[in-house]
């Protein structure tokens, strides 16, 4: 049976880069856009996505967070987001919240500054991962790995 995956924000610099690596491992991919409006619109979004899913029988979801939403919001680096994207982070928070009360099988990735280099960077996984400094990883990295372990959910 051939893999298939929807992606949301398929024309973002993230989402650009799942859609190409997951076409090259023979992945079926149907990809979802918005108006490119600069407002925060995650929690709407995840409202209509999780609605879509249980109408469709679709229990697994992947979704891209921030490092510092929800219980990661320690340190320097997740303060500083706080900062200076005030409302992106209570976006962020709010998606999560709905995700957790969601019938479904999910996972959340906080990457933390994602650069659009080679499949270059280290990342850690867990429950409670510290991060130290302003750590960087290519988005190619994290979408690589991300394939490889997409279909391992919780």
């Amino acid at each position: 049976m051939k893999k298939k995956i929807a992606i949301f924000g398929a024309t973002g610099a993230t989402g650009r880069r799942l859609v190409e690596q997951s076409l090259e491992q023979g992945i079926e991919v149907t990809v979802f856009v918005r108006n490119p409006g600069r407002r925060p619109i995650c929690a709407q979004g995840i409202k209509n996505i999780i609605d879509s899913m249980n109408k469709n029988h679709v229990s697994r979801l992947a979704v891209e967070s921030a490092y510092g939403a929800r219980d990661s919001k320690k340190g320097t680096y997740a303060k500083l987001l706080y900062f200076f994207l005030r409302s992106v982070m209570k976006d962020k928070n709010e998606m999560e919240k709905i995700i957790e009360e969601s019938n479904l099988d999910w996972i959340a990735v906080r990457p933390t500054i994602l650069t659009n280099g080679l499949k270059t960077g280290t990342y850690k996984t867990g429950k409670e991962v510290k991060v130290k400094g302003f750590p960087k990883i290519s988005r190619a990295k994290m979408k690589q790995e991300r394939n490889q372990n997409i279909y391992k959910l919780r």
